[in-house]
């Protein structure tokens, strides 16, 4: 099946972002395994936080960089950012290049400030307005009231939780100082670098600062107001013109089999894609603003035509039609225990024991195409809502009068499922010796497994979409690969026919002999050989089994093939952290305990579990890129009237022999 990656030729105004990487201090006590644990954690609640601040910072960004070009009337109104305010300046000062007082050129902004000891303030004034930075905080503020994030923010005064830098507006590491370029009657332009300022609580619970988070302030004011008119122009033709044009297949980009989860493939599709398309862009450039002295180009010393791709395949789109939360299932049929929670058997023990049911006229599973047409039908609607509400709220999109072109693009976008906004960072412009970046330039770029679909219409009763179907692919290649390195199969077969089976899972750790690989120091916390299933007491268990421990070679070798082979970007495997069950369990080492039988069935075994009497339960679970599942288990830690586990002493997590 012909997958096809999209560019949908969206142009539209957003930030050149450098994501921030925050500098964390080393854990004080590497050998320590419980504070290595804990260090661990936190730098999960930090990654997603400032993840999180990124998102808010760039969403509204997103929303008032139209304001940062305006005409030389309009900018009276500013403090700084002021035509009459500037230019009297500039006319006085030398720029950079030579000694000509008023010359057109390029001007430090740090000339200007020395001109005026109040200027400085003025363009921080300026600044905070057309970045909305009073909403950016009240965003960050109410982010930051969530209980898990107390360890970074508790404490902190909320006024204080992100600031703009007002001492650096440049990059000195880069040689690079904030500028204003000058060309009389035409154009002033101030090109500055805004920094904002992250503080949070270190592991120590010392005050630490993030001031990488940065973005590229270039504010234009443009006196020659035809020229103003081209490049705004220039940006409504291109935004949506693939789309209304029904030129989508032009654009496309022919990905055989599957997803792209790799990131340097992933980025190599979309620079081969602009290649193609940057003669077109800058025909429409030209066209618009047909002025003497005028010429854009590229800039052909610039590694990557983009500034804000992101550094990892997760960080890539900015919309995703996936799960974003786990689907609950009862794992047997049992409406007694389990009430009106959905029992899916099938895809329980086609996940966790290999046991495959029945497969469609594809090869796929059927429970997986079932779980599929289910859930995708969510995932969209959520996905495309979010693109709607955004597009709505864009200017240039409002500006089209003509209903029939709106639902045309629309309906082109109803045939996405990946959708991001790419910052174009190399179109140069050069006016009569004055060069300057065009940084308004977006492409936003779709993933489509058949643009003719309209995924606002799947549903689970015609079963014909390409879509689906292309997920449902990936998602069993993606259970294969994790099957194949665990080693995972259907547990042995029971000696005793008296015994019922609620074995949860059976692996024989594959040929990483991921078995050998966990430290049962640090899996069992209490040092006892015993381990509470729920909260925090089984992290470091849920760690070892979705082969996330980092400083194991077969481990982080495993995890490697596995998302590889899969085609996945992530892999999560073991019990539900957030809410408390009462299942305990403990390792059986050596095969020389005489209980039931253990002796023949090794693994993880159940001990005992806390409470009294009653219908205890626990969760197991497994997420991958499309497939994120919670299947609720009550047999296997159920108490009879006599205080006593019906099971106690069999393996839930069986450690299977290897095949011959």
């Amino acid at each position: 099946m012909k997958r096809i990656l999209s560019l949908l030729g969206v142009i539209s105004l957003t930030s050149s972002i450098a994501c921030g990487v925050v500098a964390c201090k080393k854990n004080p006590n590497s050998e320590n395994t419980e504070e290595n644990n804990n260090y661990k954690d936190y730098l999960s609640t930090l990654s997603e936080y400032k993840g999180k601040i990124r998102d808010i910072i760039n969403g509204q960004i997103r929303l008032v960089q139209n304001s940062w070009q305006i005409d030389s009337d309009q900018s009276k109104n500013n403090k700084f950012l002021n035509i009459t305010v500037l230019e009297p300046i500039l006319k006085e000062l030398s720029p950079v290049e030579d000694n000509v007082q008023g010359k057109n050129g390029k001007y430090l902004l740090d000339q200007v400030f020395e001109k005026n000891n109040s200027l400085q303030e003025l363009y921080f004034a300026d600044l905070n307005t057309y970045l909305d930075f009073d909403l950016i905080r009240k965003q960050v503020i109410e982010l930051s009231k969530d209980e898990k994030y107390n360890i970074l923010t508790g404490g902190i005064d909320e006024d204080n939780l992100i600031l703009i830098n007002r001492e650096k507006y440049g990059v000195s590491e880069s040689n690079f100082k904030p500028v204003v370029n000058y060309v009389q009657d035409q154009l002033v332009e101030v090109k500055s670098i805004v920094y904002f300022e992250l503080n949070y609580l270190g592991i120590d619970g010392v005050l630490s600062k993030n001031e990488e988070n940065k973005y590229d302030f270039n504010y234009q004011i443009w006196t020659k107001t035809d020229v103003l008119g081209g490049l705004k122009k220039s940006l409504e033709e291109l935004k949506y013109s693939l789309l209304i044009n029904d030129d989508i297949e032009k654009s496309s980009i022919i990905q055989e089999n599957d997803v792209i989860s790799n990131y340097d493939d992933l980025k190599n599709k979309f620079i081969d894609k602009f290649n193609k398309l940057s003669d077109q862009i800058l025909e429409v450039y030209n066209k618009n603003v047909n002025a003497s002295g005028y010429t854009f180009s590229w800039d052909k010393e610039s590694k990557t035509p983009f500034n804000n791709f992101g550094d990892t395949t997760e960080e890539v789109w900015d919309y995703q039609a996936k799960p974003s939360s786990k689907k609950e299932y009862a794992w047997k049929d049992n409406n007694d225990l389990y009430k009106n929670l959905e029992a899916n058997p099938e895809l329980y023990d086609y996940i966790f024991k290999d046991i495959s049911k029945s497969k469609d006229e594809d090869g796929v599973e059927t429970s997986i195409n079932n779980y599929i047409y289910n859930e995708l039908p969510n995932w969209f609607n959520t996905y495309y809502s979010n693109i709607e509400f955004d597009a709505n709220n864009d200017e240039i999109f409002k500006s089209i009068k003509d209903t029939d072109i709106k639902e045309k693009i629309f309906k082109k976008l109803k045939s996405t499922i990946d959708l991001k906004r790419v910052s174009v960072g190399s179109l140069k412009l050069n006016i009569s010796g004055v060069e300057t970046s065009i940084n308004n330039l977006d492409i936003l770029t779709g993933f489509s497994f058949d643009t003719n679909e309209d995924l606002s219409q799947i549903n689970k009763e015609n079963k014909n979409s390409k879509t689906a179907l292309g997920l449902a692919e990936n998602v069993d290649k993606g259970l294969k690969s994790y099957k194949n390195v665990l080693g995972v199969r259907k547990p042995s077969d029971l000696k005793n026919n008296d015994f019922k089976d609620y074995r949860m899972f059976g692996f024989d750790g594959g040929k990483y002999n991921l078995w050998d690989t966990f430290d049962w120091n640090v899996i069992f916390r209490n040092g006892d050989f015993l381990i509470f299933l729920w909260g925090p007491f089984v992290e470091p268990l849920n760690r070892y089994l979705s082969l996330k421990v980092d400083n194991n070679e077969s481990q982080v070798n495993a995890r490697k093939e596995l998302l590889s082979e899969g085609n996945q970007t992530k892999f999560d495997i073991g019990f539900q952290t957030k809410e408390s069950a009462a299942g305990r369990g403990r390792i059986i080492k050596e095969d020389n305990v005489d209980y039931y039988w253990n002796n023949d069935y090794p693994g993880f075994i159940i001990n005992d579990q806390g409470g009294g009497t009653g219908k205890w339960y626990n969760h197991w679970e497994l997420s991958i890129d499309y497939l994120s599942v919670s299947f609720k288990i009550v047999e296997s830690w159920t108490r009879d009237e006599y205080y006593y586990n019906i099971f106690a002493n069999t393996a839930v997590i069986e450690k299977l022999n290897k095949k011959a």
